[in-house]
């Protein structure tokens, strides 16, 4: 009889809780057609989170899954004067925690925007902004993830950024059918990037990672990430740097990369990757160095007194067409030098 009792409790607090739920929902949706008079106090509110003025040409509301949610329709964010244009999208849709609005609070939970259109410059000294947007207003990624920190899921779908890199004097290039996924999961934050590249930067990207700590600044973490990269056009994704005294001028890679990073340092690398029409230019050569084909796997670890590097099944083809040869395995390791001595010793190259 006890254990009836209190399975008909249980029943009873259940279809309480049921009841309350339905009476809730049913007072929030009597309230989202009342959305369009409030429209002053919902952009006071979005521009308080987003921190820009934001502007739109018509707001309806909906309910959608366990949300209220807003939809703005032909979005404009300007920059804190408000004079010019950071980003323009399709719609931002916002997913409102319900007991907020019966306190005439927005309280944002989720947070989509359907085909946005963004446009970054590099000036010549190195500074990123908005290309409508004075240089004084730089774009920041900490500022941004910051401002995206109080959101539990955040969706891009559709974007396209516009990216004129005059420092390297380099025509604007288009970027399409971006896809970004943010969330908070069990603790941690996890990143979703997915890219069509313009012709001058190759073919696709992907790019997830998952950290723990401050999503405002995940490099400051410690985090986990996969990249895969296809048809990667080698001399724009390395901007000139020199690696070993080489630079690279021209080439396209298939790539796949597992790895950790920590504190703002790489911690461990691993993947496999496959190269084509390579040159090479170094100092001191007479002519550059050309390759034809190189694949292989590839490791890297830092530790505590230095690093290591190891290439396995590695395959390189100087010239098109030539016989295959015997995959080698390469190993390079750094130490640190001893106190008082040079800060990197050269440790061995070694030939398997």
């Amino acid at each position: 009889m006890r254990v009836q009792r209190i399975a008909r409790g249980v029943g009873y607090a259940a279809a309480a809780l049921v009841i309350l739920a339905a009476v809730v929902i049913g007072s929030v949706r009597l309230l989202l057609p009342l959305v369009p008079r409030y429209q002053g106090l919902i952009r006071a509110q979005a521009q308080r989170y987003l921190g820009f003025p934001l502007q739109w040409e018509r707001i309806d509301a909906r309910w959608t899954g366990l949300y209220p949610e807003l939809v703005l329709r032909g979005v404009t964010l300007r920059d804190p004067t408000g004079r010019g244009v950071i980003l323009r999208a399709r719609q931002v849709r916002l997913g409102i925690d319900p007991a907020a609005l019966f306190e005439r609070r927005l309280r944002p939970v989720t947070l989509t925007l359907v085909d946005p259109t963004l446009s970054l410059v590099r000036d010549p000294d190195g500074r990123i902004h908005p290309t409508g947007v004075p240089p004084g207003h730089l774009f920041s990624l900490r500022v941004l993830f910051a401002r995206l920190a109080p959101f539990a899921h955040v969706r891009v779908t559709g974007a396209a950024l516009l990216w004129w890199d005059r420092l390297h004097g380099a025509a604007p290039v288009r970027f399409t059918a971006i896809r970004i996924d943010l969330r908070r999961r069990r603790g941690a934050h996890v990143l979703g990037l997915s890219a069509t590249l313009p012709a001058a930067f190759g073919r696709h990207l992907t790019f997830v990672a998952r950290w723990r700590g401050a999503a405002s600044d995940p490099l400051q973490a410690r985090g986990r990430f996969f990249a895969k990269g296809e048809g990667l056009a080698l001399s724009r994704w390395s901007a000139g740097r020199a690696w070993g005294g080489m630079t690279l001028e021209a080439g396209h890679a298939d790539l796949e990369a597992w790895g950790t990073w920590n504190a703002g340092r790489l911690v461990a690398l691993e993947g496999r990757a496959t190269a084509q029409g390579l040159r090479l230019a170094g100092e001191g050569r007479a002519g550059p160095l050309q390759v034809a084909e190189a694949a292989g796997r590839f490791a890297f670890e830092r530790e505590a007194t230095g690093w290591w590097l190891r290439l396995a099944d590695f395959v390189l083809h100087r010239a098109a067409g030539a016989p295959p040869r015997a995959p080698m395995d390469l190993a390079v390791v750094y130490r640190a030098g001893a106190p008082g001595g040079s800060a990197v010793r050269p440790g061995t190259v070694t030939v398997d």
